[in-house]
């Protein structure tokens, strides 16, 4: 899903009026704009990760060598790695964002800051949302990755010994063996 989803460049700051409170105001929706700069970057960061892993699972899925498997597992892992960073800094900037408008609601006087409230309330819900869609489609590359090498896997070792039980495939000894030594395994049991 595309869009930019109505940003908030041309809003205008409504003046509070009186003794300077639009200072403080306004320099809580710079930081507020500033997070919600931060939070797009980092949802577009998730994005990219989840086309670069789908992209490293249609390759390991066509690898025909172990080099080739342990050069997309290498470029896996630091990705997931930073992709996992990426989302937790998201998580936190989220929650900041929440605790300050609340703060802003405690604080404001009756009728005060309520322009700025509303903005933040649907910048943030939206946000959420946005963040919300993108981890789940970010983990469903993960477990597609992980589904796809468990396929793999297995027939490879279904090969070399075709009444192996799913126990013994899941129990792992078989990873350690290259595609090659498993269909060299298989040649040798004609």
């Amino acid at each position: 899903g595309g869009g930019g989803g109505g940003g908030g460049g041309g809003l205008k700051r409504p003046s509070a009026g009186g003794d300077g409170g639009d200072g403080a105001a306004s320099k809580f929706m710079a930081e507020f704009f500033a997070e919600v700069d931060t939070i797009k970057t980092g949802i577009k960061e998730i994005k990219t990760a989840s086309k670069k892993i789908q992209g490293i699972n249609q390759a390991m899925v066509l690898a025909t060598t172990s080099e080739a498997e342990a050069k997309l597992s290498a470029e896996l892992n630091p990705l997931v790695s930073r992709t996992n960073q990426t989302s937790k800094r998201i998580k936190q900037v989220l929650s900041d964002m929440a605790d300050s408008t609340t703060t802003l609601k405690a604080n404001a006087k009756k009728g005060e800051f309520v322009n700025e409230i509303r903005i933040r309330e649907n910048l943030q819900s939206t946000l959420s949302r946005k963040f919300v869609e993108t981890i789940k489609e970010y983990q469903k590359r993960q477990q597609d990755y992980k589904d796809d090498v468990k396929k793999k896997v297995t027939r490879q070792v279904r090969i070399v010994k075709q009444d192996a039980t799913d126990e013994e495939i899941d129990e792992g000894k078989w990873n350690q063996h290259t595609h090659f030594e498993l269909l060299y395994f298989a040649s040798l049991q004609r």
